[in-house]
């Protein structure tokens, strides 16, 4: 057997600290009792890199309130010196601690961590406590995905530590020490922010198990789809680029800008024919747009998802993220699933792609102008309150108040303007904006929204008073009380502080749109566990959007189930709705429910 080490992490600098690396059995039984004792560790894994695909874990490191490091190396020639029971045992052991429900387990970045323990059969369970999404809680101004880093250097220049004295490749015992030592910290601020205690608990902790499974699931593609498709916007594109060469006489790079620029000013000092030079510009400038567009879903859609197509599982796996997001909405990277588009012809097509199983469907459930929804609670404006109400069309009454037009008589271009208003004001657009987006000159812009606010006055007062708030706190705050901080609310850049001035108003309803679905999704994952298993999963979570692969036979009830959580699981003032939509992909549409 070899013997323990037992050493001062820094002699004669922090002598308060032990260093201990497990290499016999009975000393990491010795360590159990001490995690039992305290009924709490804080933990960093070692791994040999950061990919969760392609890496194994080699060493575990454990911190106590007693200010004691363990290390457990995994893989090296001292650990497998051990007998091969007691390599088991410590294996086991390593196990039952992390799925205990009643030790407080203290990570940094946990989801990560669900990804690596499944390659050894460990489920992180029972309490949890994450402080990289503890810290973007209560001050999301931060990178936190580098606060620990940055924690640790702090910590080592406070303490006068030579760094030419440290193992930093073997210093995940560090990490695990200023981790403990930063969840400390945390707890004090959170007793004095009890709804952000009580939103990290009720649904930022619970979702990181169903982040991690929703990324695990993932989504399986139709790879020929996504090629023809490919290959047909080549020929779109070619064709586009013919056209331009065609219409200017000259070959160029479609792509830049200032090559665009020096045409469009050849154009203009054509003195020839200025009425056809208008109209040359004008074509000229739809064809690059449309090549832009086009050539964008090509370049970061259409070619990178194929290559991003797991080998194995046939599936694409993006990464979720907690903490990258002013507002709290999740993001999604690697490949970001997010933003492809919803309302074009490409973009269905891609969609398309997105497939279900055999004997499966994909079920999709949107909430319905949700924000607008948020809009009339925070506001208490009784005129919207009345709408939603009365399950109204929103967009129809804003046209006939905006455009003069009884209802009755709104054309579908009344009410898309109306819509693009209701919207775009939200976000605290100015005329100028407006003006751009309906391709009317500013002064109509004006009116319009005048006579918007008008009609809703207390959505203006909201506004004002929203502002206000984050000009005197440098935050605002959402519905469930989450804290958004604006940081250049009182820059003295007039353009920054304009974009901050909008962030302040949207923020609260952007936070209280991403707080409903994410306390959604903990109440379907755990309805699904208990009724459904298998039978029934959640693939993708697209902003207001959940998407789930479901078995054909239970589509029904799941779909029942999924309706009734995502409508109730938050009350407010006025009626939520959702949009449920049923196919053998994710844009094909055999069965809707609303």
């Amino acid at each position: 057997m070899v013997n323990n080490r037992k050493i001062n992490l820094y002699p004669h600098i922090i002598p308060h600290i032990e260093y201990i690396i497990i290499l016999t059995k009975e000393k990491f039984e010795k360590m159990l009792k001490k995690i039992e004792k305290f009924n709490s560790f804080s933990f960093i894994i070692q791994t040999k890199s950061f990919n969760t695909n392609n890496t194994y874990i080699t060493g575990f490191s454990f911190s106590t309130t007693i200010n004691q490091i363990f290390y457990i190396p995994i893989i090296n020639n001292d650990f497998f010196s051990l007998k091969i029971n007691d390599q088991y045992d410590i294996l086991i052991q390593i196990k039952i601690l992390f799925e205990s429900k009643n030790i407080l387990k203290i990570g940094y970045n946990i989801k990560k961590n669900y990804h690596f323990f499944k390659k050894y059969d460990i489920t992180l369970s029972g309490r949890k406590f994450d402080t990289m999404i503890a810290s973007y809680m209560l001050k999301n101004i931060y990178k936190n995905k580098e606060i620990l880093e940055y924690l640790e250097k702090k910590w080592i220049e406070e303490n006068k530590i030579n760094k030419k004295n440290i193992d930093i490749k073997k210093c995940v015992d560090l990490k695990s020490h200023i981790n403990l030592k930063l969840y400390e910290e945390i707890l004090v601020h959170l007793e004095k922010e009890k709804k952000i205690k009580k939103i990290l608990e009720n649904i930022e902790i619970p979702l990181i198990e169903i982040i991690a499974n929703i990324e695990r699931n993932g989504v399986l593609i139709n790879m020929k789809k996504l090629k023809d498709q490919s290959k047909e916007i080549d020929i779109k594109l070619s064709n586009l680029q013919k056209n331009a060469y065609q219409l200017t006489g000259l070959s160029f790079n479609i792509l830049s800008t200032t090559q665009l620029k020096k045409i469009l000013l050849q154009i203009k000092e054509n003195k020839n024919d200025v009425k056809y030079n208008v109209q040359k510009k004008d074509i000229l400038l739809k064809i690059i747009k449309n090549y832009r567009s086009l050539y964008k879903l090509k370049s970061t859609y259409l070619d990178p998802l194929p290559k991003k197509i797991n080998k194995i599982t046939g599936k694409i796996h993006t990464c979720y993220y907690q903490t990258n997001t002013l507002t709290g909405r999740l993001s999604s990277k690697d490949p970001n699933l997010q933003n492809i588009p919803s309302k074009t012809k490409e973009g269905y097509n891609i969609r398309k792609a997105f497939i279900a199983k055999k004997n499966f469907f994909i079920v999709s459930a949107d909430y319905s102008q949700i924000e607008l929804r948020i809009l009339a609670h925070l506001s208490q404006d009784k005129e919207l309150i009345k709408i939603y109400h009365n399950n109204s069309d929103l967009h129809k009454i804003t046209a006939s108040e905006i455009f003069n037009v009884p209802i009755v008589d709104i054309t579908e271009t009344q009410r898309q303007n109306a819509k693009i208003i209701n919207f775009s004001l939200m976000y605290g657009i100015s005329p100028f904006s407006l003006s751009n987006r309906l391709k009317i000159n500013i002064l109509q812009a004006k009116e319009y929204i005048k006579k918007y606010f008008q009609r809703y006055k207390d959505v203006r007062k909201y506004m004002q008073s929203t502002y206000q708030f984050a000009l005197k706190k440098g935050y605002v705050l959402t519905f469930h009380g989450r804290k958004i901080y604006i940081p250049n609310i009182n820059s003295k850049n007039f353009l920054i502080r304009k974009s901050a001035e909008r962030t302040s108003i949207n923020a609260p309803i952007q936070g209280t749109a991403s707080d409903i679905i994410k306390l959604a999704m903990i109440k379907i994952y755990n309805c699904f566990k208990k009724k459904y298993h298998s039978d029934a999963k959640m693939i993708m979570q697209v902003h207001d959007e959940l998407v789930f692969e479901v078995q054909k036979e239970k589509i029904e009830n799941v779909c029942e189930d999924i309706r009734l959580i995502m409508e109730y699981n938050t009350k407010l003032d006025v009626p939520i709705c959702i949009n449920v939509k049923i196919g053998n992909n994710w844009k094909e549409n055999i069965k809707h429910i609303q």
